[in-house]
């Protein structure tokens, strides 16, 4: 699984910006009725790179955020996005829970996402206004969700481990419903 998080920060006097949202024919923002299908994987492998050498499959997700000033606090808009072009699979050698292992890559990169958007609010909440605070935060939620697909690929040995990837399925589904309220389904 290759992740890309784009996370740069660009502030000025008046705006601030985490990533312009770009808009383009091969991306999928993450909904909870959409499941991933061999159609969406419309990338090759990097035949040069020998981490994907034995790889069944690849999913490029991102969380992508945009900043704006909101009643003098910094405010954002996060989404978590597949990107068709960079994502790929092995036909010979693709099945369904490869499909449902990449399916939750995605899932824990909306998962992120909503930690991301709930450190927002409490950030807002106590009317936090420094820029470093939000920056740290969201760099440390970063480094966690990096590690937790780590462990995920590690323990459920790529979707190979069924039992495990079962229970890993129950966890993050879980862990999205606690946070529900900061789903991305509700910023369509």
């Amino acid at each position: 699984m290759r992740l890309a998080i784009l996370f740069v920060i660009l502030f000025n006097e008046c705006a601030f910006s985490l990533r312009a949202q770009d808009h383009v024919p091969d991306t999928l923002f993450w909904k909870s009725d959409y499941k991933l299908n061999k159609e969406d994987f419309k990338g090759l492998p990097d035949t040069s790179n020998p981490y994907y050498k034995d790889k069944t499959a690849a999913s490029a997700v991102e969380i992508a955020a945009s900043g704006y000033w909101e009643k003098d606090l910094p405010n954002f808009k996060v989404d978590v996005m597949f990107i068709k072009s960079q994502s790929w699979y092995r036909d010979s050698i693709f099945y369904d829970n490869v499909l449902g292992h990449e399916q939750l890559h995605f899932d824990i990169t909306e998962l992120f996402a909503r930690k991301i958007k709930a450190k927002f609010a409490q950030l807002r909440d106590s009317n936090c206004s420094d820029i470093d605070v939000y920056t740290s935060m969201i760099e440390g939620l970063l480094d966690e969700r990096s590690a937790y697909d780590e462990m995920y690929d590690k323990q459920t040995n790529h979707g190979v481990n069924y039992q495990e990837q079962k229970a890993w399925v129950e966890r993050v589904r879980n862990e999205l419903m606690e946070l529900q309220q900061y789903s991305s389904d509700k910023e369509l």
